[in-house]
């Protein structure tokens, strides 16, 4: 019942179903304004609002998950990117003199079973004018397919400027090391059997043993010093074929 001239909150129930009202005088006789809801009409909107929030959530949180993935993703072939960039020739593949550095003074402290090569392709220049650079690049990177299909497990080289490349061969046998220098210079010259051509490649090398290494330690740079003199010795023989590599002593 309604007092008079007073606001009531009401529960009516009406074939099994509940229904509120709320009844608000409005002054004017005994008029009321009188609002009525049912539950499912009160607590449907809520389900509603809660069930799209809960969308909203699972779609942010699924959105959030693809951009961490996403962002991994990126970073890691950032990171590929980014070490290709800091170890590898960019021309033809191999390692450059970073690496290489890197890697022989990891085999210096460990072992003197080994042999720096250091290897030249005498007037580079000029077959670099003469046939295009195209050609040129072309030729540094079969220098780069021989050497790999010459290199055994655990050695390594790298190309370091222009036509200079350096190897590393777990031997120190200057016979073995001679050997198998005359076969990958063999391999470098039939480049040209591809163009047809009669010109015939100068190969050079210069080498350092590490049982020629007096003392207990010696550094990466006193190494390299002494391999380019080997290289500078044979490029001065100007010899017209290879006829074996000159060796300096450390």
């Amino acid at each position: 019942m309604l007092e008079q001239g007073k606001s009531k909150f009401m529960e009516v129930n009406e074939n099994g179903q509940t229904c509120r009202m709320f009844a608000e005088p409005v002054g004017v006789h005994d008029w009321y304004l009188v609002l009525t809801a049912t539950e499912r009409g009160i607590s449907e909107p809520l389900y509603q609002n809660l069930l799209i929030t809960r969308i909203i959530f699972f779609l942010l949180l699924a959105l959030s998950g693809m951009c961490i993935l996403y962002g991994a993703r990126l970073m890691k072939r950032n990171s590929r990117a980014l070490l290709r960039f800091a170890y590898y020739d960019q021309l033809t593949g191999s390692y450059n003199m970073v690496k290489f550095s890197h890697m022989l003074e990891e085999t210096i402290a460990s072992t003197r079973d080994f042999s720096l090569v250091a290897m030249n392709i005498r007037k580079f220049k000029f077959i670099n004018e003469t046939f295009g650079d195209e050609v040129a690049n072309q030729l540094l990177c079969y220098v780069k397919k021989v050497l790999d299909e010459a290199v055994f497990e655990g050695e390594f080289f790298c190309r370091e400027t222009a036509d200079k490349f350096y190897i590393l061969m777990r031997t120190s046998d200057e016979n073995l090391v001679q050997r198998r220098l005359e076969e990958i210079t063999e391999h470098i010259r039939d480049f040209f059997l591809h163009y047809n051509r009669q010109y015939r490649m100068m190969i050079y090398a210069g080498v350092v043993t590490g049982a020629e290494i007096n003392g207990s330690f010696v550094k990466r740079e006193e190494l390299m010093s002494h391999v380019m003199f080997a290289l500078d010795r044979a490029k001065k023989r100007q010899q017209d074929d290879f006829s074996g590599p000159v060796y300096s002593s450390v």
